[in-house]
């Protein structure tokens, strides 16, 4: 199969899959890559709050912990050899696999060193017990710290506050005209989506009638997510009540209106920094009405103060909507991602066709360059080039 060669690739939404693949891509060939994210931070689900006045003054708003299992973690003990460029990734090599620099380094190996992850060693109330095997990590600097990781050595123009709102092929030139709400209009090679598939089905533009397959139209229809809000009681010096909590995060199963709460900064193994505690709302809640972010911070903070009276008054509360938090039905029998067009090549990835955890973001991103490569010769830019010589 001949290839297209391009240069000009758009990743569309910087969470977890879009910052690992960049990455990967990076690695590939010095590529004109550009990442755009509606919102106006990085990290997607995996979004932290920073506060403007301190820096150690910080919440984690999505994902709160990571499991994985130890078989997946020695699988990265094997041998694995540098990518060759243009040659197409075998999904069961590279499913561990991250090359940093011509040398074989593994996600969780270079992350643990590093102590971007670090053993959860925090007790979880409720948790069901983990299963032989298995194996709780947590961000120490904020789940945003891994996304910002794999950006840093990205090499990828960032550009946040791009709603992408409209995608359309233009045949006679074979590339894909990119529209935004702000009114940006740009034409890319290929185009990578790594936002949810209900997001996905929601854009405009001429690529839908490339979903000829009835079967492929209707899986993506199916996938499906749940909803939930965040809130955040956020405080400006530490508080004994919350440090006498038993526990760092604890789960509500049979409470129709909270799902989860986590002292964030006990959670992180920090107990002398800044406390702040996260409250993820429960699926019935989101469902129940409308809300607005107002009353959902209102509603919650009165709600809280019931079930745990010994948490003192917040100084600041603040709320996010998670209107795709975590994918009940995935994309049928999990494939990492979908190629939507080979030429030019529009990819649809992310948790959508995985799982909602590091582990199935982290394959979604492996499989999504690996179908890239399957299509397309990455052309390498003149810097890369002259790097190579020197």
């Amino acid at each position: 199969m001949e290839k297209s060669i391009v240069s000009k690739i758009l990743i569309v939404g910087c969470g977890l899959t879009g910052s690992v693949t960049a990455n990967l891509i990076r690695h590939e060939a010095s590529s004109n890559t550009e990442i755009w994210e509606r919102g106006n931070n990085v990290g997607g689900r995996f979004y932290t709050y920073h506060s403007d006045t301190d820096p150690k003054f910080s919440v984690d708003f999505g994902a709160q912990y990571f499991t994985a299992t130890l078989e997946f973690i020695r699988s990265q003990a094997r041998p694995i050899f540098k990518l060759h460029r243009w040659q197409p990734l075998s999904f069961a090599t590279t499913c561990s696999l991250f090359v940093n620099d011509g040398s074989s380094l593994r996600i969780y190996d270079e992350l643990l060193d590093m102590d971007k992850l670090v053993p959860l060693g925090q007790k979880i109330e409720n948790f069901r017990r983990l299963s032989e095997g298995k194996m709780n990590f947590v961000a120490p600097d904020g789940t945003d710290s891994l996304v910002k990781h794999f950006l840093d050595k990205a090499d990828a123009k960032m550009c946040l506050d791009h709603e992408v709102t409209e995608i359309n092929l233009k045949e006679s030139e074979k590339v894909w005209e990119v529209k935004t709400s702000s009114g940006t209009v740009k034409e890319f090679d290929a185009v990578i989506l790594t936002i949810p598939v209900p997001e996905v089905l929601k854009l405009k533009g001429n690529f839908h009638d490339l979903i000829q397959d009835d079967d492929t139209r209707i899986a993506l229809e199916q996938v499906k997510y749940s909803s939930r809000f965040a809130v955040a009681l956020l405080y400006k010096e530490p508080m004994k009540s919350i440090e006498e909590l038993p526990w760092s995060m604890k789960y509500f199963p049979k409470d129709d209106t909270i799902c989860f709460v986590s002292v964030d900064n006990r959670k992180r193994g920090r107990n002398s920094e800044i406390p702040s505690v996260l409250v993820h709302t429960a699926k019935k809640f989101f469902e129940d009405r409308e809300w607005s972010e107002e009353e959902v911070k209102n509603h919650i903070v009165d709600y809280i103060k019931q079930i745990l009276p010994e948490l003192p008054e917040p100084t600041l509360t603040k709320c996010v909507k998670w209107p795709y938090s975590q994918v009940i039905d995935a994309y049928v029998d999990n494939p990492g991602c979908l190629v939507l067009n080979e030429y030019p090549c529009l990819i649809c990835g992310g948790d959508s066709f995985t799982e909602s955890n590091f582990n199935g973001c982290i394959s979604s991103a492996l499989r999504i360059v690996e179908e890239l490569l399957k299509h397309v010769s990455i052309a390498i830019s003149s810097k890369k080039a002259k790097h190579s010589e020197a």
